[in-house]
């Protein structure tokens, strides 16, 4: 049967969005954070948080900015944090926000961003972080504190949510593979967001001199809905509401 040709339209469809930028304060900050992280790894002992998928790495407790929130510099960062991720979380949101303030008729949405989780990897070589992901909050962050090469090794490897459907390597799907995994190479000062839910792993760290990144795991919270609210972002608002 011979065909005529077909003409159609090829869709992306359901990205997932993933944000890239650079810390414009590295420079002013960065090694002073550093070595506030090597004298924490010598104060305390490390997280006992899936050991399993961890080798010759140290991770700090999840608490590290409030176990550090005395320190000037760590609360700069922490401000940081939280502004250039709600900035990108009310451009994102833009849309859905404005339909939600018209459905409930509010004129504002009250809302506040809240780093639930946060935590610094110190790895030596031959270090890694195995398949996972960050369940019960809205965002994961990544600031690297160190730079590598690619040789080195130790990227961060983010994976197609349609992994599973990737077992079946056939001719006619090859062209998943090239896109299965997105690798971030380690640049000191670069931050990265991500849907919390998106799988990712560390690639096995080859450099000599100790990787550096920080983690943090983020969410929005509004008192203008939903079901649960930090206690503490509900006092902020009564007590603005009464001012």
């Amino acid at each position: 049967m011979d065909l005529p040709d077909i003409s159609y339209n090829k869709k992306d469809l359901f990205s997932i969005p993933f944000f890239e930028w650079t810390c414009p304060y590295h420079d002013q900050m960065g090694n002073e954070l550093i070595d506030i992280f090597y004298q924490y790894s010598q104060d305390n002992t490390p997280s006992d948080v899936t050991p399993h998928l961890k080798d010759n790495l140290y991770e700090s407790k999840f608490s590290f900015m409030d176990d550090m929130w005395e320190n000037p510099t760590v609360q700069f960062f922490n401000q940081y944090i939280k502004e250039s991720v709600g900035r990108i979380t009310q451009d994102i949101n833009k849309e859905q926000w404005d339909a939600f303030k018209l459905r409930f008729g509010i004129d504002k949405i009250h809302w506040k961003t809240y780093i639930q989780e946060s935590w610094f990897h110190i790895t030596q070589k031959g270090g890694s972080h195995q398949f996972h992901n960050h369940p019960n909050c809205d965002w994961g962050f990544i600031y690297y504190f160190t730079s590598h090469t690619p040789e080195e090794r130790g990227s961060n490897r983010f994976y197609d949510i349609r992994t599973p459907g990737l077992v079946r390597y056939q001719l006619g799907n090859l062209w998943n593979i090239n896109d299965s995994h997105y690798p971030v190479q380690p640049e000191a000062g670069k931050c990265i967001l991500f849907p919390a839910w998106v799988f990712h792993d560390a690639d096995t760290y080859l450099g000599e001199t100790d990787r550096i990144v920080f983690s943090a795991n983020i969410s929005i919270y509004t008192p203008n809905g939903f079901d649960y609210i930090p206690q503490e972002i509900i006092d902020e608002w009564t007590r603005n509401r009464k001012g």
